[in-house]
């Protein structure tokens, strides 16, 4: 019951996961902080500009956290039953 529990949870968190992705992948001009998107400004200073162009460059790509959140579950998937094996 407890391994059944966990598995709905699990597949509820990537079911989000995936509609989160690809909600942010068709709307790739909005930072996904907000839904309104940022508020335009007639007038950046140079340092304003230099800060946001490094904050949007630093970001990880998607296909990286899908990757990385699916490398996870499988190895989660392969090494729990080890770990509990008086269960089966």
């Amino acid at each position: 019951m407890i391994l059944g529990d966990g598995l709905y949870n699990f597949l509820k968190v990537l079911g989000k996961k995936i509609q989160g992705f690809i909600k942010l992948y068709k709307n790739k001009e909005v930072m996904p902080v907000s839904a309104r998107g940022s508020p335009k400004q007639s007038s950046n200073s140079y340092d304003d500009e230099v800060q946001t162009k490094l904050f949007l460059k630093d970001r990880i790509p998607v296909w990286a956290s899908i990757v990385g959140y699916v490398g996870i579950a499988i190895v989660s998937i392969v090494i729990v039953p080890h770990v509990f094996y008086h269960m089966k």
